[in-house]
């Protein structure tokens, strides 16, 4: 058996049971992870426990390989997931047949991500073919297939799994009528044929402008490779900065037809619900996301990491109502709104700080706002002019909660990233938990996806 690929493992295993498989021929063993160790493909590990055979030449087709081949005098070349082209001379060695198990329904979705293309391509059945090898691509005669409905939920990594338990059976069943001489061979509709090439990396970028049901599509399609990401304005760099995404997502219509793909329309614990593009538009509810250097987490954790730490209690900082969170860089659209302090020129943590909109000041001094964290120098310590119903808290939630909000909208901020917001003062609570969530819904619907 020719076969790399872990979809190829259910296969090889039934088919070792036989007790025919006289080799395995895979890849050579290849740098893998985020640390390059160089590690077997799991399907010779299979075949090292069951003391068969394995042969990992780095081109199949060179006179050398070739030669190893026809030492082994096979009756049958079967061929999954292998992973390099075969030459016409290899294809000839096999007494009854060299054939191969594709994981779709030929002749759609000839080529090596069939598995993505599929479901990104909305069918509504995909399956196992065997069929016959020919130099073309995925072109030769076809012996037997197998169908598994797909349902709208699948992704590229359950569907994976599904067809590699579909194969054994088909495998089986073709060899079987191979022996007997009673294989039948159905020529390719040639006409019908569609092809989908090898996935990278930079294939996982969204775009928005799509509908949210193709959004949907990929975002399933390419879990888990090659994964499904957007991009956002880090404040602090003014860089963009990956956001991966994940399935499961939710298509929504009657959304707000107006919105610009990419808005932000809602933020909560259930999820970010983002606009898309398109004729028919719609919107795409996110409940699975990554930040750089982060791990993996749900809507509610994720808006909850972007909420910065209290700010620590020192001599020098005033004590102020603070909004941590809010993207405003250099010369941004809220900067009348925005006070900066600081102890003597050291780094401070939370030290932005939201005023009214009647009691405005502009900006000195440099400071940087990221998702994560605040950190700024500044040379001065600037003088406390916020209103005292604000600074001793005399203020009631709700009329703080509309001050900010109002603020910031009248100063356009729907053109810059606003992120969630921490409330304190100088590391005591000012505002309740439910309090700073309301806040967060208000102002987290304002932000852009940057596409």
């Amino acid at each position: 058996m020719m076969a790399t690929g872990d979809i190829a493992i259910p296969a090889f295993n039934a088919l070792a049971e036989t007790g025919q498989v006289v080799a395995l021929v895979t890849q050579p063993d290849r740098p893998v992870g985020r640390h390059y160790e160089t590690k077997p493909p799991r399907i010779k590990v299979c075949a090292q426990e069951r003391s068969i055979p394995v042969y990992q030449p780095e081109k199949v087709s060179t006179p050398e390989a070739v030669a190893h081949l026809r030492a082994y005098e096979p009756d049958l070349f079967v061929v999954m997931a292998y992973g390099q082209l075969l030459s016409q001379e290899v294809i000839d060695l096999p007494r009854l047949a060299c054939i191969n198990a594709h994981a779709s329904l030929l002749p759609r979705h000839r080529g090596a991500a069939c598995i993505q293309a599929a479901i990104e391509a909305g069918d509504n059945k995909t399956g196992i073919t065997i069929m016959h090898i020919v130099k073309k691509m995925d072109a030769g005669d076809i012996i037997c297939t197998r169908e598994i409905p797909l349902r709208g939920r699948e992704t590229a990594e359950t569907l994976h799994d599904d067809l590699a338990r579909l194969a054994p059976d088909a495998l089986l069943e073709a060899i079987a009528a191979l022996e007997a001489g009673t294989a039948t061979r159905t020529p390719q509709e040639s006409e019908l044929a569609t092809y989908c090439k090898k996935l990278v990396r930079a294939d996982g970028r969204l775009e928005w402008t799509q509908p949210a049901f193709q959004v949907a599509r990929k975002i399933r399609a390419y879990h888990s490779w090659p994964g499904t990401s957007t991009t956002y304005v880090s404040a602090r760099t003014g860089q963009s900065r990956e956001l991966k995404i994940f399935p499961p997502v939710d298509v929504f219509a009657g959304t707000d037809p107006t919105a610009e793909p990419g808005t932000v329309l809602e933020a909560g614990p259930d999820g970010l619900l983002i606009a898309c593009g398109g004729p028919r538009g719609g919107a795409l509810r996110v409940t699975s996301l990554q930040i750089p250097g982060g791990r993996r987490m749900n809507a509610e954790s994720f808006l909850k990491s972007l909420k910065i730490l209290y700010p620590e209690e020192t001599d020098n900082m005033k004590k102020v109502l603070t909004i941590a969170g809010s993207d405003c860089s250099g010369g941004a659209g809220i900067q009348a709104d925005i006070k900066t302090i600081s102890a003597h020129g050291m780094y401070a943590m939370s030290v932005i700080t939201a005023l009214t909109s009647q009691n405005t000041t502009g900006v000195s001094g440099i400071f940087n706002v990221t998702p994560e964290f605040v950190s700024m120098q500044l040379e001065s310590i600037f003088t406390d002019i916020y209103p005292d119903s604000i600074k001793t808290g005399m203020m009631s939630e709700p009329a703080i909660i509309e001050a900010v909000s109002e603020s910031l909208k009248k100063h356009n901020a729907a053109n810059i990233v606003v992120d969630p917001v921490m409330v304190s003062t100088s590391g005591s609570r000012l505002l309740s938990e439910d309090a700073v969530n309301t806040l967060t819904e208000k102002l987290f619907p304002l932000a852009r996806i940057i596409t």
